[in-house]
């Protein structure tokens, strides 16, 4: 989406982050592929600090309970102001 400027199309955009190496051991779990086709794909995305002043909202998603937590509570928040 950033890579693409189509963050301008949505009304608020809220980017989900995780430390790369959580990343990297998360899609080796689930994905049927190699981590050098993993790193390729990442290295083709921009970095987390370059799309963190183009999102209105930030969550952190290394604690999956944490995660839940934000996502309820943004959600929450959201619905006030529609």
């Amino acid at each position: 989406m950033f890579e693409n400027g189509l963050q301008d199309f949505y009304d608020k955009v809220i980017l989900i982050t995780a430390p790369k190496e959580l990343r990297l051991h998360r899609i080796l779990k689930r994905d049927q592929t190699s981590k050098e086709v993993i790193l390729t794909r990442m290295g083709a995305q921009w970095d987390d600090a370059k799309k963190i002043p183009l999102s209105d909202f930030v969550i952190e998603n290394v604690d999956l309970e944490k995660t839940k937590s934000k996502i309820e509570y943004l959600h929450k928040r959201l619905l006030e102001y529609s």
